[in-house]
Formats: C-alpha cells, sequence, structure tokens
C-alpha cells in the first residue's frame, strides 16, 4: 500500500558532477496516509525520468555508479533516524541499474496526516553522469546542497538554508 503523497522519481537532464558540488544532499517532503505507518521502505533508481516531450520517459541513464552514503527521516520534525540498506549505512547503485531498496524498519509509528522528511547524501565521481536531483519544491521546505565531501553536508541535515543554486532545477 501507497505510505505518502507525493511520490517522486530523479527528473531532468543528466548533470555532469563538477569539483565543489559532487556529493548532493537531498531534502524531500512527503505527507503520510490518513492511516498511521510504522513499517515501509524507500526505493532509490538507478534511472531517471526526462521532461520534454508529450511525457516523461525513463530514458535517462547515469554514466557511473551512484553512491548512496546516507539516509535519514525524521516525522513532525522531530528527531532524525539513520535508514540502512542490507544492514549497510549506503547502497551502491551501479550505472543503470534498477536501483536499491531500504531496509523494511522504523523505530515508531508514523501518525496519520504526518510531514514525512527524508534526507539523502549520496555522491559520484567528479566528471561522471550524475542522476538528476527530483524537483525540489521551495516552498514546502524541500532543499537540495552540494560540496565536495560528505562532511560538508551531514550538519545540513535538519537545516532550512538555501538550495545550491546549480542543483536546484527549480531555480534554473
Amino acid at each position: 500500500m501507497h505510505w505518502s503523497s507525493g511520490a517522486k522519481i530523479s527528473s531532468g537532464g543528466l548533470v555532469t558532477a563538477v569539483t565543489g558540488s559532487n556529493y548532493v544532499l537531498s531534502k524531500l517532503m512527503f505527507g503520510s496516509p490518513q492511516y498511521a505507518v510504522n513499517r515501509f521502505r524507500l526505493h532509490y533508481s538507478g534511472f531517471a525520468s526526462t521532461e520534454g516531450g508529450r511525457s516523461p520517459q525513463e530514458t535517462v541513464l547515469p554514466g557511473t555508479a551512484t553512491v548512496i552514503d546516507g539516509v535519514w527521516i525524521a516525522v513532525n520534525d522531530g528527531p532524525r533516524t539513520t535508514w540502512s540498506f542490507s544492514g549497510s549505512a549506503g547502497a551502491t547503485i551501479a550505472s543503470a541499474d534498477f536501483g536499491s531498496w531500504t531496509d523494511l524498519a522504523f523505530a515508531a509509528v508514523v501518525p496519520p496526516d504526518s510531514l514525512v522528511t527524508i534526507y539523502t547524501l549520496y555522491h559520484t565521481a567528479v566528471e561522471e553522469m550524475q542522476l538528476p536531483v527530483c524537483q525540489v519544491e521551495p516552498h514546502r521546505g524541500e532543499r537540495v546542497w552540494g560540496a565536495a565531501d560528505a562532511a560538508s553536508l551531514t550538519p545540513l541535515i535538519g537545516a532550512n538554508t538555501a538550495s545550491h543554486f546549480s542543483l536546484d532545477a527549480a531555480a534554473i
């Protein structure tokens, strides 16, 4: 059963990872259903959809692996809980792979009609192709930041500072 509203998929043009922003942290927000949820999973895709033409097409593939360094979730702005992939903090999605699922686990019940915030930290090598970020909705508090390393981005988990302009498809 669907666990949220506002499901998203990576979309837009491929991005070439550049020095200083090949690590990306996204902050996406979803609404929980009108019933409590206590177990759900996230899927991280190895593909994206194009936005041109008459309809989206699942044709955009990266030129290299995407490494997910960490995933955190917060419910109604509460404490952040770390999610895992087969018991590991992150996962590697090979080029053009179907993707990876998080473990089926959650520490507490998500109440009905809650705000669920998901932070995802990932990277690719500089000069390699990177899947585009989902289009963020800044008016909802969604953000996307880039940096040269994971350590520069982890302090932004829970923050509401402005997105990194070159990564925010809504700003370009």
